[in-house]
């Protein structure tokens, strides 16, 4: 990245992301050496910190940095009679959502909706997995310093987690956000306990400037998905990526990265068939036949919700022109490449925007979707009265996404 093309981008950063602090969560490893994923205790729960879902630090800028991961699994589905019939094989395919989070939240206080809507899609017939992260600044995504005395990775336990002879206590430095879980059980009293819970403030030293720029949103966004390829072995066409507001610039990037490499093959496979002869020709042709049935490089969908068009977009909506290297998430611009070319499979895109966002305009979603080459067009969901945060509880929300999953995509 050029130097003035980085200014711009940290300075659009500062504005653009607030993560929560303390962190929601902590990652704590296991003896059989698992990671998990332990939601803090809440001011409105008051429960006990408990493990909540598989998790990773997945290292980045090689193991300079990490990223912060979890998967849900997808929840075992009986046979139905919506999973009967001609299709049931096609609509019972393995799939994992890829899910790209919105700003001032972290990835722990998105797993509770994410669970919910991994089981109301199983009992609507597509069962999936769903995997989610954070960006850096977010939760466990940071800077990786080097070990402690023990031998774990800085962090691992906790934000500032217990090192030998801390006794739980956080990092002697001037922040005292550190996401340290309490040492012991919060006192009977309510004041005692109201006094020991974190608070989701904003951290006076890293609230206004935080460890993220939307380059590092889009390498954290790789990192996970290059999780999901090799680690857990799934296919690029069982992907489903689905970015909500400011993850929708990431979603996005990654979709069309992957068209790019499924564009890759083909003009490869072009290539090769015109080199080749003989039984040189039937191996290509058997290859070709090979990479297509297993659906390609190309992710299996893309789901936008309350999508930014860009991020001038959204401060500036009556601006009619911008320089391009002023922007962030162009996600419009992007969406126009979201084809693989002749002969390859395009990325279904689903667009949902409510017509009363307040937050990002609902002309955002309506650019994105017009941006769209036709191929990767469905009909999107526009939520009449729908606002920023509240899409997921319309009436239309779960059939909409059910017939994606099951129908549009393959």
């Amino acid at each position: 990245m050029r130097p003035p093309a980085a200014w711009v981008d940290r300075i659009a950063s500062s504005l653009a992301f607030y993560p929560p602090f303390p962190a929601s969560y902590t990652i704590k490893r296991q003896p059989d050496g698992r990671r998990e994923l332990y939601v803090a205790p809440t001011r409105e729960s008051r429960l006990p910190s408990c493990a909540f879902a598989e998790a990773a630090l997945l290292p980045r800028d090689s193991g300079r940095r990490q990223v912060a991961a979890a998967l849900i699994p997808a929840p075992a589905q009986p046979l139905t009679s919506s999973s009967r019939g001609p299709d049931a094989a096609r609509r019972l395919k393995r799939r994992v959502i890829l899910f790209a989070h919105g700003n001032a939240v972290d990835l722990a206080q998105q797993l509770p909706f994410l669970r919910e809507l991994s089981v109301a899609l199983a009992r609507g017939g597509a069962p999936v997995a769903i995997a989610c992260f954070d960006y850096q600044g977010y939760g466990e995504s940071r800077r990786v310093s080097g070990r402690d005395e023990d031998g774990r990775e800085d962090g691992e336990g906790g934000r500032g987690g217990a090192g030998k002879g801390s006794g739980g206590a956080p990092p002697s430095s001037s922040c005292t956000c550190a996401n340290a879980p309490p040492a012991a059980p919060p006192p009977p009293s309510a004041a005692a306990a109201d006094a020991a819970l974190p608070r989701q403030t904003l951290c006076p030293d890293h609230g206004a400037a935080p460890d993220s720029t939307t380059a590092d949103a889009l390498l954290d966004g790789a990192a996970a998905l290059a999780w999901l390829l090799e680690d857990k072995g799934f296919a690029p066409s069982e992907v489903v990526l689905y970015g909500q507001s400011l993850g929708s610039g990431v979603a996005t990037s990654l979709a069309v990265a992957l068209c790019e490499r499924e564009r890759r093959r083909l003009r490869e496979e072009g290539r090769q068939q015109k080199r080749s002869r003989g039984a040189a020709a039937a191996a290509a042709a058997a290859a070709t036949e090979a990479t297509a049935s297993s659906g390609g490089l190309a992710a299996a969908g893309l789901i936008l919700h309350s999508p930014l068009a860009s991020g001038l977009r959204v401060l500036k909506p009556s601006w009619r022109w911008w320089p391009a290297a002023l922007d962030i998430f162009p996600v419009a611009r992007a969406a126009a490449k979201l084809s693989s070319g002749g002969g390859g499979r395009s990325t279904k895109c689903l667009v949902i925007h409510g017509d009363a966002d307040d937050v990002v305009p609902f002309g955002n979603g309506r650019a994105v979707f017009d941006a769209l080459p036709p191929e990767a067009r469905v009909e999107p969901l526009w939520v009449k009265g729908g606002g920023h945060c509240d899409l997921e509880g319309r009436a239309g929300f779960l059939p909409r996404l059910l017939k994606f999953l099951k129908d549009e995509i393959r």
